[in-house]
């Protein structure tokens, strides 16, 4: 069993910054990550493509086991490509060693991929249409020498 480390219902008045569970990562021009209707809004501002990132890091200490589970959609069909790392310390997107777990919209896929400085190596994939304004559910995982990933439409 996986302990709770940390958890976030994002309540507060829209447009407030995220609270104190969350540390800021990179930050385009224009970007945020704000409080929207008891959710958590991120925006990539002005830049586009790989200079539009914005990321955001859970305060918790990086433990050996940890599952995330969350709910989350596109409004539009921006590029993005939002991803969760488990058992890596990272500051930057790029050249940590870890676990990712990225869900792709232009390519229509999610995938896991474990990296070690900026090489990686793809372990599973699999295709998935994602729909503008659809809440899905993501709940991944790193748990002893299991990797699990499940993603499905809200209900």
């Amino acid at each position: 069993m996986v302990s709770t480390l940390a958890s976030d219902a994002f309540t507060g008045t829209n447009g407030d910054a995220l609270g104190a569970t969350w540390t800021n990562g990179e930050f385009p021009t224009g970007g945020s990550a704000l409080i929207q209707s008891n959710a958590a809004r991120f925006t990539t501002g002005s830049a586009g493509g790989y200079a539009g990132m914005t990321s955001r890091k859970v305060n918790i200490t990086n433990p050996a086991d940890a599952v995330w589970l969350m709910k989350f959609r596109w409004p539009t069909g921006d590029e993005c490509y939002p991803g969760v790392w488990m058992r890596a310390n990272v500051d930057r997107l790029d050249g940590e060693a870890g676990y990712c777990f990225e869900l792709n919209r232009p390519a229509s896929n999610w995938k896991v991929f474990h990296t070690t400085a900026f090489d990686d190596t793809e372990l599973a994939t699999a295709a998935f249409t994602y729909t503008s304004n659809t809440w899905y559910w993501v709940r991944c995982g790193a748990v002893g020498s299991a990797l699990k990933f499940k993603l499905w439409a809200d209900g």
